[in-house]
């Protein structure tokens, strides 16, 4: 019952861990969001296009040019609330990231060293016979798959599922 446990901890950690990237992606769309100002800058400046379509440049110079600067002194608070709303996501990102992944190499590491001398699943000496060597540990009177070894077939595995997925 012990290796069944183990097992599926080690292969549940290894698809957690393909799958960060989504993860941290959902978080960002949930807290990182285009705000208020933001949206009602992106219609002023809109606004102000429109109305600069409708005049023309050589009978209302004055009157466009004053349209122009309107546009970018707007463009530019854009640019600045923009700068702002990407630094807040970065943090967001990197963090919650590193996070994730040291909360999984914490557990990982813990279950070696608890668990390390367990095999993941036992098989019989001679089933793998050419590879048994690379696979295999001896446990006392038992022979399994490693720890380690599992944990490399079961992330290389998620990874392929993850990208055939995205």
């Amino acid at each position: 019952m012990e290796t069944l446990v183990l097992f599926w901890t080690v292969t549940i950690c290894s698809f957690v861990t393909a799958f960060v990237p989504s993860t941290v992606h959902i978080v960002l769309q949930l807290f990182c969001q285009e705000r208020e100002p933001e949206r009602h800058l992106r219609r002023q400046i809109a606004d102000l296009k429109s109305e600069m379509a409708g005049v023309r440049a050589v009978d209302e110079f004055p009157r466009y040019a004053k349209i122009q600067r309107k546009i970018n002194k707007v463009s530019d608070e854009l640019a600045v609330q923009s700068s702002i709303r990407l630094t807040s996501s970065l943090k967001v990102k990197y963090g919650v990231t590193a996070s994730l992944y040291f909360i999984i190499g914490l557990i990982i590491l813990i279950l070696m060293w608890r668990h390390g001398h367990e095999p993941v699943f036992e098989v019989s000496p001679n089933r793998l016979y050419p590879i048994d060597w690379l696979v295999t540990t001896k446990y006392g009177e038992k022979v399994g798959i490693s720890m380690t070894f599992w944990l490399v077939i079961s992330s290389t595995v998620a990874k392929t599922i993850f990208r055939s997925f995205a």
